[in-house]
């Protein structure tokens, strides 16, 4: 982080105990320990752990923190809908949130996964939770991403509910068709943004609307018979007051590439779901990558998905998505590595995606060589210690662990790759590993380190204790201490690793 010698003298007056010795501006042993585990000996660099990233970019130009079915704390069939899941997001620096509407039989909107035994919520209560938590964590933009199944009469109820309890957070300006950029993350501080379909002309009271996009295709097929017999055969319809509030962020159906660069405006984006995203990157990995430069553009789970599991965010943000939606309730790897992401830059909900991803001046596919302006770089984790590391949650087993370190790393298909230290017998409380692990990254931009502790096991599958991602640009170098958090994302402290990082840039 380019420390001087007043840089040298702050950390000494910071972290030393000792009077005598601060007046002489020495570092103690007792000052020397407080240092290195401090938030500055931390392994993302201290200038990282504060917003550090240009926030005045088009909107599309960010990765933004995004969950699946907001509402849900659990299964996706049977599971509790609660308006605390929406704080919570909302606590954690979360910028977009899905409502999934239908009719209340109170002639009040309610919110849960349709056609299911999961519990309903008041929409009304939803939207008053997101207007009191909304920025308590990150200023920046927050957006309410509806699925719209409700009748024109709720839709309205829905409408007033996003004008009257949001107020002047509510972004509800008109189009400005002399723009060809969406603003920037910095021009819409505080505000709400809804995304969801529009009326082409508002002269129409309602207007059927296609049911071909997200609001249905993440149903479940008995959920989606279910609503074919409500309908009776009949489109759905969007009323004008609900058009009304969707502004930067009009959900828009995709048909293919060729329509989106012929037609689409900045403020058309689409959703798609896993499947269909996946065949898209594999067949098609740099026209993606061309329509995120100018289109936001929103993954989701599959339905398949009822036990609430996840996909691998990676493959979706190697071709500059946006929106990639995680059922952030779900433990995980690919959780971890979700959240390693926005680990950085002041909790803010937005990552800037790399230049490459960006600049419309470029090409660049994933699958192949990178002809950015991206150097390989060697990493070289030597591995210390660890202190303190706890039993595993399933601790079943004997009293003491047996913890080995494995590191991950997540980026391109060429650069993803793990290796694993050797194991130490009976030591959780100081394990002394001293072993260096080396990794070659091609892309270290788009790259995610995951350092996780296991306790080995000789008869069964190695117990997971605890782990810390963070993105590869944001390592620190020298001596480091790597926190540690358990699957459910509880801070494992004092739990840690002891680890030194060097970092060599290559030539080709």
């Amino acid at each position: 982080d380019g420390i001087t010698d007043a840089n040298c003298k702050d950390l000494i007056l910071l972290y030393e105990p000792n009077d005598d010795l601060k007046a002489s501006y020495c570092l103690g042993i007792d000052g020397f320990t407080n240092l290195l585990t401090s938030k500055h000996a931390d392994i993302i660099k201290f200038s990282h752990q504060q917003k550090f990233q240009d926030m005045t970019q088009p909107l599309c130009h960010y990765y933004i923190f995004s969950s699946h079915n907001s509402y849900l704390v659990g299964h996706q069939l049977i599971g509790e809908s609660s308006v605390d899941a929406y704080i919570d997001h909302m606590q954690k620096g979360v910028r977009s949130v899905e409502l999934d509407c239908w009719d209340g039989d109170d002639g009040e909107p309610v919110i849960y996964h349709g056609h299911t035994l999961t519990s309903q919520i008041s929409f009304e209560s939803v939207i008053k939770a997101i207007a009191e938590y909304a920025f308590v964590t990150s200023c920046y933009p927050v957006i309410l991403s509806i699925e719209n199944h409700c009748s024109i009469e709720q839709q309205r109820k829905m409408a007033k509910y996003f004008v009257e309890i949001l107020g002047d957070k509510l972004y509800n300006e008109p189009i400005d068709l002399s723009r060809s950029d969406c603003p920037s993350p910095e021009d819409l501080k505080y505000k709400v943004l809804v995304k969801g379909k529009k009326l082409k002309d508002e002269a129409i009271t309602e207007m059927e609307i296609s049911d071909d996009d997200e609001d249905d295709l993440k149903l479940s097929d008995v959920a989606k018979e279910k609503l074919k017999e409500k309908r009776n055969g009949k489109k759905p319809k969007l009323a004008v007051e609900l058009s009304r509030v969707v502004n930067l962020i009009q959900s828009t159906h995709f048909k293919n590439f060729a329509e989106v660069k012929k037609k689409w405006k900045y403020y058309n984006m689409c959703s798609l779901a896993e499947s269909k995203a996946d065949g898209l990157v594999k067949d098609s990995a740099s026209e993606m990558v061309e329509m995120n430069k100018s289109h936001i553009v929103k993954i989701y789970p599959s339905g398949f998905r009822i036990s609430s599991s996840n996909y691998d965010p990676q493959t979706f943000w190697n071709v500059g998505c946006q929106m990639v939606t995680m059922n952030l309730q779900s433990p995980g790897s690919d959780t971890d590595i979700y959240y390693g992401r926005f680990s950085v830059n002041g909790d803010t909900g937005y990552y800037l995606k790399p230049e490459f991803l960006c600049n419309k001046n470029t090409s660049f596919d994933p699958r192949k060589k990178s002809k950015s302006t991206v150097k390989p770089i060697e990493l070289i984790v030597k591995v210390i210690s660890g202190q303190q590391i706890p039993k595993p949650d399933k601790d079943s087993k004997g009293e003491i662990i047996d913890p080995y370190v494995k590191i991950e790393i997540h980026g391109v298909p060429d650069d993803r790759t793990g290796k694993s230290t050797k194991t130490i017998s009976n030591n959780g409380f100081n394990p002394k590993w001293g072993q260096t692990l080396k990794f070659r990254i091609t892309n270290s931009e788009l790259a995610l380190i995951r350092f996780s502790v296991y306790d080995s096991d000789a008869i069964s599958s190695d117990d997971f204790i605890g782990q810390n991602t963070i993105p590869v640009p944001s390592i620190g170098e020298g001596y480091r201490h790597i926190f540690l958090t358990s699957e459910n994302r509880e801070k494992l402290f004092p739990a840690s690793l002891f680890v030194h990082i060097t970092i060599k840039k290559l030539v080709g």
